[in-house]
């Protein structure tokens, strides 16, 4: 499996635009119970991964 990768310099406006062109969006966080691979990823989805 591959994915694209990018780096933005405005998270809230690329957020935006994604929503916008009906791109679902995805947050990671490190305390939860749910694993990356319990997503439905049968869609176009958007994964945020902040450092």
């Amino acid at each position: 499996m591959h994915m694209k990768i990018a780096r933005v310099n405005n998270i809230n406006e690329t957020i935006k635009y994604l929503k916008e062109q009906g791109i679902w969006i995805c947050g990671t966080d490190m305390n939860t119970d749910k694993e990356y691979y319990d997503q439905d990823y049968n869609m176009p989805i958007c994964i945020v991964i902040r450092k």
